[in-house]
């Protein structure tokens, strides 16, 4: 009778600790927080970038388009 007590308060005390290890431990982000200013010059940054990138491609020709419908009759 004692040892199922005893079990049953080892049990209760176990779960507690794993709770409170659980709850009591801080987790930060893994991304530094930023001053909104400074993302907001990191994206202009990416974006003049892909600018740059993007006016060094030369598209010549050009496209035809094509349409094709098929009715079906019953």
């Amino acid at each position: 009778m004692k040892n199922k007590k005893w079990n049953e308060m080892l049990k209760k005390v176990t779960l507690a600790i794993t709770l409170f290890a659980l709850f009591s431990y801080n987790v930060k982000s893994q991304e530094v927080e930023q001053n909104p200013i400074d993302t907001l010059t990191t994206t202009v940054q990416k974006l003049q970038s892909d600018f740059i990138l993007l006016k060094k491609l030369k598209i010549s020709g050009y496209v035809q388009a094509q349409f094709q419908a098929r009715f079906l009759t019953q």
